[in-house]
């Protein structure tokens, strides 16, 4: 059973590659993930950041047929 709602999100957009990021939105999380690591090394804490993947990708072999995996998702991005 795939979640295919858009109520909290997209994951069938996100496995099969239709709502990338902007290079601009990308450039712009950078800068502030790294601003807050900068920040967080500065109080001596380490930042640790997990980007679990979506279970369409996990589990990519029980996809139904119509949808097709993308080369890079969101989460490779």
């Amino acid at each position: 059973l795939f979640y295919s709602s858009r109520n909290d999100g997209d994951s069938i957009a996100d496995y099969t590659g239709t709502n990338n990021f902007s290079e601009e939105y990308k450039t712009s999380l950078l800068y502030e993930l790294t601003s807050y690591q900068n920040s967080l090394t500065d109080q001596g804490i380490l930042l640790c950041l997990f980007i679990p993947p979506n279970k369409e990708s996990v589990y990519s072999d029980y996809m139904p047929t119509r949808y097709i995996q993308c080369e890079e998702t969101r989460t490779d991005a």
